[in-house]
């Protein structure tokens, strides 16, 4: 695909140096000794106590007088207090009429048909056909209607000149045939 050829980025070859000359020879260590004799612990320091503080000047803090219990305990008398008004019951919640649902009817499988293929091709064929016929029975009516319309216009065109032409007759009839006085 010489079109995209433009977008594909140039491989660049890239040259390593041989591992002899980029990583040195790694140094061997002597061997640990482990030591046996372990540091001796020394006893904590003991910590010095400090004095109490004096007490500031200018603010001593007295000391609380004890509280004396009386000898008999008050007495209270009940108090009942007012009952509340009465809350009236909440007004009953109207009918919730939940809509009806139309009911499911089970569908049953139907059997499975086999035709020829030829005898399907000939039905479909068919199925064309009637179609067609259908659709040029359509335009018929459909031009029928319209040649009854027609009809029906010119048909009230002659009614209303056979209308206009009696009412000429009848003045005619009445001017001639009664003498004038």
């Amino acid at each position: 695909m010489g079109i995209f050829d433009k977008f594909r980025k140039k491989e660049e070859k890239i040259s390593f140096p041989s591992e002899e000359k980029v990583v040195p020879a790694f140094p061997k260590s002597q061997p640990i000794k482990p030591k046996t004799e372990l540091p001796e612990i020394k006893p904590p320091k003991p910590t010095e106590v400090q004095p109490p503080l004096p007490p500031y000047p200018g603010r001593e803090i007295p000391k609380p007088e004890p509280l004396q219990q009386p000898k008999q305990k008050p007495t209270v008398p009940e108090v009942r207090a007012p009952k509340p008004p009465a809350i009236p019951p909440p007004p009953p919640l109207p009918e919730i009429k939940l809509p009806e649902l139309p009911e499911i009817e089970e569908r049953r499988a139907r059997p499975a048909i086999y035709i020829k293929v030829s005898k399907y091709r000939e039905l479909l064929d068919s199925m064309e056909k009637l179609k067609a016929s259908l659709k040029e029975l359509k335009r018929a009516l459909e031009e029928y209607k319209y040649a009854k319309a027609q009809e029906e216009e010119k048909l009230a065109v002659c009614n209303d000149t056979v209308r206009k032409v009696e009412g000429i007759i009848k003045f005619f009839e009445k001017t001639f045939t009664q003498p004038e006085e």
